[in-house]
């Protein structure tokens, strides 16, 4: 930064490189005012490049399209949904020094080679209740890879079912593989210790470690198995006029029935930290409802008593307008002067998005929550976004052009 002496103004240089060789962005910006340096913080973090040999990974829409099959072990306690290509699965003792600890499910392209390498995608799930007196990170500290991997960030994990910490290892092996190791304390019984484990050779696989985390299901050791279906006391009680049950968590899915306000709904298991309750109707049709507290209220005890259960595959995207991959709501806009968009975080953490308008700079800042459905509207116009989650997902830059009573869903769903 330097100061221009006629008019004391700051002027901020930013010099950046693309990835492409021998390519360098030069970004220049002058200060007036105080506001105007804090501007160049947001122009900083927001800047989208577009041209040939500039690449992001883009975690609203992905190309390939994975389809995902559902696992369980012989006891039906633990249960996920993973890559169809993931077809070396494994069920039975979780075996530790000398004997059996518990009880583990593992599947990956080749399990043997996901136990010997850092290149083969897999994932590892086991639940023991002999380390009931051990923290999670005392858990995590056992595990040392640093001669594989030269990098170590550690967080916190909270789904409402699964709390507990999480390390993940990164530029593993001579493929810059990412390793995620999870201990968690399973709210169904605390007293027990899952250790999930995700090994990321690229980021093609990142959608396929977000799904895990989005279906997998833990439950009670101490109650045997059996896979019986989750029990629930909970109830969901309909808060508008008019409600829509679906065949899926999502308004992607079809439209299985309506209910009425004041109606009282079984809930039977949720996704996404009640984001969507599944839920039986008093005719026994069976569906999923938004469990936005706008739309339904629940009686009879709280999230941390629905027990999180395996979605059904999504169904394929419909065509839409926007450039955005959104399908239409249906509804009209708030606002017929602006483009307004549904955004619908289905990662497991808060996202910063922030939109840069083409042509004169204007851009906004806001936060998503986890789990959380959040409308947003924008006047006419070509807009650059930047989407900043934690990792492993990361940045992504893509485009938008709003146009007046635009009214869309934007899911955000890691892939």
């Amino acid at each position: 930064m330097d100061r221009l002496p006629e008019t004391g103004n700051a002027i901020f240089f930013l010099a950046a490189t693309t990835g492409t060789p021998g390519q360098v962005v030069l970004v220049e910006l002058q200060a007036a005012t105080e506001a105007d340096v804090e501007a160049f913080d947001v122009v900083a973090q927001s800047v989208y490049i577009e041209g040939e040999g500039v690449s992001s990974k883009d975690i609203t829409n992905n190309a390939a399209t994975t389809n995902y099959a559902l696992i369980s072990d012989d006891a039906g306690l633990l249960t996920a949904e993973v890559p169809d290509t993931w077809s070396d699965v494994y069920s039975g003792e979780w075996l530790l020094d000398d004997g059996p600890i518990g009880i583990q499910l593992s599947a990956a392209t080749d399990l043997e080679g996901y136990d010997n390498s850092w290149n083969v995608p897999g994932m590892f799930i086991g639940l023991t209740d002999q380390y009931a007196d051990t923290a999670p990170a005392d858990v995590l500290d056992a595990f040392d890879y640093s001669e594989s991997c030269t990098e170590k960030e550690r967080f916190d994990y909270d789904d409402g079912q699964l709390p507990g910490k999480y390390d993940i290892w990164s530029k593993c092996g001579d493929i810059d593989a990412i390793y995620v190791i999870m201990a968690l304390n399973p709210a169904v019984n605390p007293d027990q210790l899952a250790l999930i484990t995700v090994q990321i050779p690229d980021d093609s696989y990142l959608d396929a470690f977000q799904h895990l985390l989005e279906t997998v299901v833990i439950g009670d050791m101490a109650a045997g198995g059996g896979g019986s279906e989750p029990i629930s006391n909970v109830t969901a009680v309909v808060q508008v006029d008019t409600l829509n049950v679906r065949s899926g968590p999502g308004t992607n899915y079809s439209v299985v029935t309506q209910v009425r306000q004041g109606t009282a709904l079984r809930v039977t298991g949720q996704v996404d930290n009640c984001g969507w309750l599944q839920i039986v109707t008093s005719d026994g049709a069976a569906g999923w409802v938004s469990g936005n507290a706008r739309f339904t209220a629940l009686a009879g005890g709280s999230c941390g008593d629905v027990p999180r259960v395996a979605a059904p595959s999504a169904p394929a995207a419909a065509s839409g307008s926007s450039s955005s991959g959104g399908s239409s709501s249906g509804g009209s806009s708030s606002n017929a002067r602006q483009g307004c968009y549904l955004f619908q975080n289905q990662l497991g953490s808060e996202i910063t998005i922030t939109f840069t308008r083409k042509g004169d700079g204007w851009n906004r800042t806001f936060k998503v929550g986890k789990g959380v459905e959040q409308r947003e509207c924008l006047d006419p116009g070509k807009y650059t976004y930047t989407l900043d989650a934690p990792p492993p997902w990361g940045s992504s830059n893509g485009e938008l052009e709003v146009a007046a009573g635009d009214n869309y869903l934007f899911p955000i769903r890691g892939e």
